[in-house]
């Protein structure tokens, strides 16, 4: 962003348990109604597809940026998706096999321990720095996750906290598992209207 010119408008939305939204922990919940509020929030500070010139989101966020972009009734001039959580049709369920069960609750686990109090961004920077994905991200791409993914401590002796709680973040991940969540309708849509992405 800071490379971009500065007449340009850089707008970053929250989803649900994630940064500065509501961080309280949620039971699984469906992708697609994060995407119509993405669409809502745009609607409401007054912004229209064709006033952005490129709609960005990553994970959970690329696949909400494509829904999003489908189910507008206008095209936005560009996406784009950074390592979206997009999988092949016969990925969705149900049924899941036993193995995917497996799979999903081992994700689940593993996000649920992730170390989540650091005791600054700087701290952090250096625990992720050599570890993958984060080794092959350019040094202040890293730098500014950890500075703005993290929330100051409340009061001396505190520390840091990711704003997106492992707990909040692992209940987020069944969903893109389900049958809902396949956005291969979406994508064709996209493919349709020649959607640069």
């Amino acid at each position: 962003v800071r490379h971009l010119p500065v007449t340009f408008r850089c707008l970053c939305f929250d989803m649900f348990g994630h940064g500065r939204s509501d961080t309280q922990p949620i039971d699984e919940i469906s992708w697609r109604p994060v995407a119509v509020a993405l669409l809502a929030a745009l609607t409401a500070v007054k912004l229209k597809p064709q006033d952005i010139s490129v709609l960005a989101g990553h994970s959970m966020g690329g696949w909400v940026c494509t829904v999003a972009a489908a189910l507008s009734p206008v095209p936005f001039p560009a996406l784009l998706l950074i390592d979206p959580v997009i999988q092949p049709v016969e990925r969705y369920g149900p049924p899941l096999t036993p193995e995917a069960q497996d799979a999903a609750k081992l994700v689940r686990q593993m996000t649920e321990r992730r170390k989540d109090a650091f005791e600054s961004p700087s701290d952090m920077f250096e625990r992720f720095k050599g570890r993958p994905p984060y080794a092959s991200w350019h040094p202040q791409v890293l730098r500014d996750y950890c500075n703005y993914g993290l929330s100051a401590p409340s009061s001396a002796g505190c520390p840091w906290r990711l704003l997106c709680r492992p707990a909040v973040e692992a209940a987020m991940y069944p969903a893109g598992s389900r049958q809902e969540a396949d956005a291969s309708y979406e994508l064709s849509v996209l493919a349709q209207r020649q959607q640069p992405v």
